[in-house]
């Protein structure tokens, strides 16, 4: 009885040994239909599970994948497993400009290696780099670049002024022409998310030089030659005296005179840049006919002969002019050192209604 016993209990395990190695040990291959994405394939196994089957065809799943029966399910004979292939759709506005991805990829980094999107420095991103990827996810990427350009700017040459006193008042020359000068400017313009946000000169270079033109203008007055006097003398008639007066014709014109003086005479000139240049202590212009007294002795606005010199106005004066001395106003320097210093007779003329600018010709 007892061996008996043993032999039963013997059977039975072996025969539950045997039956549980059916699942873990399929000696017999199970057919299996994988409908992938649309696409069908058939296949003859030995695996136990669907996805030992996928490992074994290299078939790999994305996070957004479906398969249907389930990865863990056990392979059955004439099994029909359908995988279906989902990528989502991304929008990746960058730098304003609307962009759209399907991908497979479960990170927002994952997506811009994928897409070769590179967030340089400086750049934004709207959401985290590990955010998750699902269908309709939008973000935004704005990046900063720099171009450049070169422009061109145009510098008005300036005029100058010189005076020459060779040169007769009113006459103009221009000794050199003016030329406008060139500069080129490289810019350096920076965007950020497509917008310009500065411009900057990196560098400037003079193509062309700026040529100032310069005008000459005359300073040389007109000179009004005086003839010499005629002098004459002629008796004037009284009721109860007689007295002789004197009397000199200009160009046929006579001019009576009631003083006399026999005057240490110097000259003097101004030149353009001179402090005082083109003025007098009584507010007239310089010009040939302009003198300078004491005014102790000639009162401003008195009109006067000097021999050889002509008819003139007292309307300056100067620190060395005292007593019996006058200056007379030449054009020019080279006129003043010339006359030097000499004894002139000068008259005190009897009408001191008469023009002296207009008789020497200034305006």
């Amino acid at each position: 009885m007892r061996s008996g016993k043993r032999i039963a209990l013997l059977s039975g395990l072996m025969f539950a040994l045997g039956t549980g190695s059916i699942v873990a040990y399929q000696n017999t291959p199970n057919t299996v239909v994988i409908v992938d994405n649309g696409k069908t394939t058939q296949y003859e196994t030995k695996d136990v599970y669907v996805n030992e089957l996928l490992k074994a065809q290299g078939i790999t799943l994305s996070v957004h994948d479906t398969v249907e029966p389930a990865p863990s399910e056990a392979l059955e004979n004439g099994m029909k497993i359908v995988i279906d292939r989902i990528e989502p759709e991304v929008e990746i506005i960058i730098n304003g400009k609307l962009n759209f991805y399907t991908t497979t990829a479960e990170t927002v980094e994952q997506l811009l290696l994928q897409e070769d999107i590179f967030i340089e420095e400086g750049a934004e991103l709207s959401v985290p780099l590990d955010t998750k990827i699902s269908d309709d996810l939008v973000f935004e990427i704005l990046t900063y670049s720099t171009d450049s350009y070169i422009e061109y700017e145009e510098i008005p040459f300036e005029t100058e002024i010189q005076f020459d006193d060779t040169l007769d008042e009113g006459v103009e020359k221009v000794l050199v022409e003016g030329a406008n000068g060139t500069l080129e400017h490289i810019v350096l313009v920076e965007y950020f998310g497509g917008e310009k946000i500065a411009e900057t000169v990196t560098h400037q270079t003079t193509l062309h030089e700026v040529q100032n033109e310069i005008i000459v203008q005359g300073t040389k007055k007109a000179v009004v030659e005086v003839p010499a006097p005629v002098v004459e003398t002629k008796k004037v008639e009284t009721a109860t005296t007689q007295s002789v007066t004197e009397t000199y014709t200009l160009a046929g014109v006579p001019y009576e005179y009631v003083e006399h003086y026999v005057m240490e005479t110097t000259a003097y000139t101004h030149q353009p840049g001179d402090r005082w240049y083109n003025q007098t202590a009584s507010g007239m212009p310089t010009f040939v006919g302009m003198i300078a007294v004491d005014r102790s002795v000639i009162p401003f606005g008195t009109v006067m002969y000097v021999e050889g010199y002509g008819i003139g106005i007292a309307g300056d004066t100067g620190g060395a002019i005292k007593g019996n001395k006058i200056d007379l106003y030449f054009d020019t320097y080279a006129e003043a050192i010339q006359f030097g210093r000499q004894q002139k007779n000068v008259y005190i003329l009897a009408d001191q209604t008469i023009d002296v600018l207009a008789l020497r010709g200034v305006k």
